[in-house]
């Protein structure tokens, strides 16, 4: 399995939005494109981190490609269950939404409507992502990737994953740049992988992962302003 790594947090002064520390919550958008989308919503509320805002590209194109891993899915009921997920998922996000009073939009070109909040998140989102709204999260402007960066870039890179035999795979979270998968890591765990594992199984377990991962470093983030610090994570 391997163990979990989180990147050491230095001080250091720096300009940003975050300056009202008397708050004892960091607003955060959640940003995506596909179901992985939902799965990494799911897995936030269940460990209580709801976000204030979420943001859903309704271009379908970055989904598909999928058509062309069946062979990925191991079994036809496996491959049904996930492309009927695959293409109702955003009616479920909506009922979660309503039922959590979270602000949603899903629309074309959606990342032109984000509001200004202390941290973007973005889980399953295969567009590029402009300088102008890296810069203005910066520095928590962050990515969900499922895999051990800098190992699969790139999206959906589950599949991949199955196809060449991997025996495990994992989650990293890292900062936005304006090159694809390429920021710095703040967080990273792996976790093994089975012959019966395949896309479906995968994305629920990263998930999982992504989703305590955010946790954890929403926790510092949060215990770093209550202390007047003005902090950023760096690679070491």
């Amino acid at each position: 399995m391997g163990c979990l790594k989180i990147r050491n947090m230095i001080c250091f002064d720096y300009l940003t939005t975050m300056r009202t520390n008397e708050r004892k919550h960091l607003g955060f958008i959640l940003l995506g494109q596909c179901s992985f989308t939902l799965d990494v919503l799911q897995e936030c509320l269940k460990v209580g981190i709801v976000p204030d805002f979420i943001g859903i590209e309704n271009d379908d194109s970055y989904n598909d490609h999928f058509i062309d891993f069946q062979d990925c899915f191991n079994h036809d009921r496996w491959w049904k269950e996930h492309m009927y997920y695959h293409y109702s998922w955003k009616q479920e996000l909506k009922n979660l939404c309503q039922k959590h009073r979270i602000t949603c939009s899903i629309a074309n070109n959606v990342i032109k409507y984000l509001p200004r909040k202390d941290i973007l998140v973005v889980a399953g989102y295969g567009k590029k992502i402009s300088n102008e709204i890296i810069a203005r999260f910066h520095p928590w402007a962050l990515n969900v990737h499922p895999s051990l960066l800098p190992e699969y870039k790139g999206a959906h890179p589950e599949a991949k994953i199955i196809l060449n035999n991997e025996k495990r795979s994992g989650v990293s979270i890292h900062g936005l740049t304006e090159n694809f998968d390429s920021g710095p890591i703040f967080f990273q765990q792996p976790f093994g992988l089975s012959f019966t594992d395949n896309v479906f199984s995968l994305e629920k377990k990263e998930a999982r992962i992504a989703a305590n991962g955010l946790k954890i470093l929403l926790k510092k983030l949060l215990s770093m302003r209550m202390n007047h610090e003005k902090c950023a994570i760096y690679d070491q």
